[in-house]
């Protein structure tokens, strides 16, 4: 008799996949989540994010396959390979050493989501450093994109920045992290270099580099007021220059971050607001 009510328990449980309203719900609404994240310009970091597709990139062992004593040795020899950088497009024999990068930033990402605690603060030091080597760089004008207006572009060095921007967003959002082990590095001018980025011509990117500011500012207590200034002032350089409404528009879009009243900039405050609302008016 117990033996049949394990399989009536069974049975039952099977099918409550079908027939359960709350299981429905909850799996309807993961699959729609999954399909917003899928459609966003977050896709690609979540289709690649904790799987270890990079492995067949890779020359010589992860670093999670080699013994503990060994592991600093070997992170230190990645991310020195990391530092080097490739043109893009480049010439065809350069294509293998472009994959291994892309896949070792991979690595390196994967390895700090499960392993941030482990790292020394001079390992986490030097990562950062790289990150800003690579995506820190002069961005190619709008206007010498050859696209229309209207026209999505895509940075051409993107398969090596995506896997940068998500190894410093990993670092930034883990649980063990600490700001103090980065203050020399993520300073104010690696934020002004950080802010220059939204200009970027490829609208993926400025999304994530909003969202790395986004990070930064709720981390960094002391950056925040050279954030708020900085961005008033990217605010008002957009009247003179029209190319930077884009930019406006980006950062705008997420200001509710960095002020939720006109406290931080004064009387004008409420003339910036008109200003950012109509950027977000004429450059969705």
């Amino acid at each position: 008799m117990p033996q049949v009510q394990q399989v009536q328990k069974v049975g039952v449980w099977r099918e409550g996949q079908k027939s359960d309203p709350l299981f429905n719900l909850m799996t309807s609404l993961a699959e729609y989540l999954q399909d917003l994240v899928l459609a966003s310009s977050w896709g690609s970091l979540w289709r690649w994010k904790g799987g270890q597709g990079w492995r067949a990139g890779l020359e010589g062992p992860a670093v999670e396959d080699v013994v503990e004593e060994e592991q600093e040795e070997l992170l230190a020899r990645k991310v020195a390979l990391c530092t080097v950088l490739f043109p893009f497009p480049g010439k065809d024999e350069e294509e293998r050493a472009r994959s291994r990068k892309a896949a070792t930033l991979e690595e390196l990402a994967d390895f700090a989501r499960e392993q941030l605690g482990s790292l020394s603060r001079s390992m986490l030091a030097d990562m950062v450093e790289m990150v800003g080597m690579n995506i820190f760089r002069p961005l190619a004008r709008a206007s010498n994109t050859g696209l229309e207006e209207e026209e999505e572009w895509r940075e051409p060095s993107w398969p090596h920045l995506l896997p940068s921007y998500s190894l410093l967003i990993t670092i930034l959002e883990h649980p063990a992290f600490e700001p103090s082990h980065l203050r020399r590095v993520i300073n104010k001018h690696f934020a002004d270099n950080l802010l220059g980025l939204l200009y970027s011509p490829d609208a993926e990117e400025r999304e994530v580099v909003k969202t790395v500011v986004h990070r930064i500012y709720g981390t960094f207590v002391s950056l925040r007021r050279f954030l708020r200034v900085r961005i008033s002032e990217l605010l008002l350089q957009a009247v003179h220059c029209p190319e930077s409404l884009k930019a406006v528009a980006t950062a705008a879009s997420g200001r509710g971050t960095f002020w939720t009243s006109g406290e931080h900039f004064g009387p004008k405050f409420t003339q910036y607001d008109r200003f950012v609302n109509f950027s977000q008016i004429t450059h969705p």
